[in-house]
Parts: structure tokens; C-alpha cells; sequence
């Protein structure tokens, strides 16, 4: 049987222990440790999946255009087409399409 001495001892070191834990929880730098948990898991793999798709401007037009003129004044039929060629090559390069790639293949008289 433990004496009044022996409890009082008991008391004493159980206190200390008690504002042991205390101390140590509020004031330690273990409290920033995050401690996780412990699990079971699966053997680590890696998935991949994937698609692509793509679109493409045509590279490769081809435009034709004509023009004629009914006129009994060659000189004037002649200026009259000059004039709405020379438009439609103008709207052509507006479009977007460089001059090295403009021809004229027939003009007929």
C-alpha cells in the first residue's frame, strides 16, 4: 500500500509529466511537422493517352479570270481591258496573293 508520501510523490511527477506534454505541444517545433498517415498503396504506373489534330490552309489555288471587251476602236477595247485587268490583279494582291504568283497566260486581240 502506498503511503501519503508515496501519493504526493505520484501526484507530483504525474503533474510534471502532464505540463510536460503541454509545453512540448504548445512550444516545440515538432507541432509543424506534418506527420501523415500510414496507408497501403497500389504499385505507382503511369497512364498516358493522347490525341492530335490538325488542320491546314490550302498551299495551292488556282483562279481564272477573263475579260472581254466588244469595242470598234481597237485603241479603246484595248485600254478597257488594261483597265479591268490591272483591277482584278490589284483585288488579287488585296487577297493575299504575291505577284510572283500571278500570270496572265493568254490575251487575245
Amino acid at each position: 500500500m502506498i503511503g501519503h508520501h508515496g501519493k504526493k510523490f505520484i501526484f507530483k511527477k504525474l503533474l510534471f509529466f502532464f505540463f510536460l506534454v503541454i509545453f512540448v505541444s504548445l512550444f516545440s517545433p515538432l507541432k509543424n511537422f506534418k506527420w501523415g498517415k500510414v496507408e497501403r498503396i497500389n504499385p505507382q504506373t503511369i497512364t498516358v493517352q493522347g490525341s492530335a489534330k490538325t488542320q491546314e490552309m490550302s498551299q495551292i489555288a488556282n483562279f481564272s479570270a477573263s475579260v472581254e471587251i466588244t469595242n470598234t476602236n481597237k485603241d479603246q477595247a484595248v485600254d478597257e481591258v488594261g483597265a479591268k485587268m490591272t483591277q482584278i490583279i490589284k483585288d488579287v494582291k488585296e487577297f493575299g496573293i504575291e505577284e510572283k504568283n500571278i500570270k496572265t497566260q493568254r490575251v487575245n486581240v
